[in-house]
C-alpha cells in the first residue's frame, strides 16, 4: 500500500533572494544554497506518515527510483480542484535506474513543492544543471499546467521519495525527523541498499 500521506501544509516563504540585480548579487556557495533549499523545503511543507524502514520498502511502493542529473529548474503553476498550485518542475536526465515502468533516457519531469509565490533562484542555485540526485517518484497524469507549461505527466515525490546533495553528501529531505536511512547518503549506497542498476 502507498505511504499514508494524512496532511500535507504547504508555507512556503514567499520572500524575495535579496536582489533583482544578477550581476551584482553576491554568489552563494553551492554548498550553503543546497542547504539553504533543504531547510526552506522541510519548513515549508509537513506530513503524517507511515515511514518506510528501507529504501527497499520504498522501492516497492514507488512508481520510478532512479538517480538523475538536473537538466532544466522552472517554476510552474497547476490547475486544481482547489484552485492553483505552485511547484517547482525539475527535468531530469536518468542516469540510474533502479524501478521504472518505461525505461528510457529521455528526460523525466519531478515535481518539487513551491509555494505559488516563492521565488525560483533558491531551487536553481542550488540544483544547477548537471546536479545528481535521487528520486522515489509517483506518476501523476493528467497534469493541467497554467500558462505556458505543456500539460501531461510528472512524478510527484512522499516524505522520503527525495534525496538532494549538500556538500558531498545526499539529504533525505523529508525523512530526517524518523531518523532517515541510516548509512545511505550518496548514489554508491542507494546502490547497495536497492541491488544492480541498470541503464536507463
Amino acid at each position: 500500500m502507498a505511504a499514508a500521506v494524512a496532511a500535507a501544509t504547504i508555507t512556503l516563504s514567499s520572500c524575495a533572494d535579496g536582489g533583482s540585480d544578477k550581476a551584482t548579487a553576491p554568489k552563494i556557495p553551492r554548498a550553503e544554497a543546497q542547504r539553504d533549499l533543504v531547510q526552506q523545503l522541510r519548513a515549508g511543507i509537513s506530513f503524517e506518515y507511515v515511514p518506510f524502514a528501507t529504501p527497499s520498502d520504498a522501492k516497492r511502493d514507488a512508481d520510478a527510483v532512479l538517480v538523475g542529473r538536473v537538466q532544466s529548474v522552472q517554476p510552474a503553476l497547476m490547475n486544481n480542484e482547489v484552485g492553483v498550485e505552485g511547484t517547482a518542475i525539475v527535468e531530469l536526465v536518468p542516469t540510474k535506474v533502479w524501478k521504472s515502468g518505461q525505461p528510457s533516457s529521455e528526460p523525466i519531469r519531478v515535481l518539487v513543492y513551491r509555494a505559488r509565490n516563492a521565488p525560483i533562484e533558491p531551487y536553481q542555485q542550488a540544483l544547477p544543471e548537471g546536479t545528481q540526485i535521487v528520486v522515489f517518484g509517483y506518476l501523476r497524469e493528467g497534469i493541467d499546467f497554467a500558462g505556458d507549461t505543456p500539460d501531461g505527466a510528472a512524478y510527484e515525490l512522499a516524505p522520503q521519495s527525495l534525496h538532494l546533495p549538500v556538500g558531498d553528501k545526499l539529504v533525505n529531505v523529508w525523512g530526517a525527523e524518523t531518523g532517515g536511512w541510516p548509512g545511505i547518503d550518496s548514489v554508491e549506497d542507494f546502490e547497495e541498499a536497492l541491488g544492480q542498476s541498470r541503464k536507463p
